[in-house]
């Protein structure tokens, strides 16, 4: 059962430097896009897996699960011998907690302005996409709890993706790898019929 929709951001990052020849520009001398993006990546990858802590007056019932990913890069010119002067790279920023959600997106802005500064160049970070987070209704994710109960053993309350102003609730059904949103995703029919609750 999905007991809450994650609120969503998005973020465009532009990181811009100074284009050179791989051979003859010294590392020291260098202002590279791409080195610059591969540690804003990895502040991001760290700041978004520090200790989630629940949230009292969102009355959250547990972890928050906040996640961030980066998607998509784009490096300009792109050719194997040149030092980057331009890479844009997207930020999805998710979490059941609006509040550690826009705490996050402060401190990923900042920390890349930080990194940016301290290298001497440019970057740009736009924020393309809010979605506010949704709490699942209780009263129909316990009920769905219930009904699944006989068949799946484990029912993780997790959190969704897409969010809704109305009552809300969501079923969660296991396909046979545990993978989503992934070329292998696969659930066959009847545990579409049992997570369905029909016979």
């Amino acid at each position: 059962a999905v007991a809450g929709i994650s609120g969503q951001t998005r973020l465009s990052v532009a990181v811009r430097g100074t284009q050179g020849h791989a051979g003859t520009v010294p590392m020291t001398g260098r202002k590279d896009a791409v080195a610059a993006a591969a540690e804003m990546i990895n502040y991001i990858e760290q700041r978004c897996t520090q200790t989630k802590t629940k949230v009292e007056s969102e009355h959250l019932p547990e972890d928050t699960m906040l996640v961030c990913t980066v998607g998509e890069i784009r490096v300009w010119p792109g050719a194997s011998n040149v030092i980057s002067s331009n890479t844009n790279f997207t930020v999805d920023i998710r979490s059941k907690s609006d509040t550690e959600r826009d705490d996050t997106v402060k401190d990923v802005a900042a920390a890349l302005a930080r990194m940016c500064a301290a290298r001497g160049m440019e970057c740009a970070v736009d924020r393309t996409h809010d979605a506010s987070a949704v709490l699942c209704d209780g009263a129909i994710t316990a009920g769905l709890k219930r009904a699944t109960a006989e068949v799946f053993a484990d029912i993780f309350a997790g959190a969704g993706g897409v969010a809704s102003t109305a009552i809300s609730t969501g079923d969660g059904i296991r396909n046979g790898d545990g993978d989503g949103t992934a070329p292998a995703e696969s659930v066959q029919p009847p545990v579409l019929i049992s997570g369905a609750g029909h016979d």
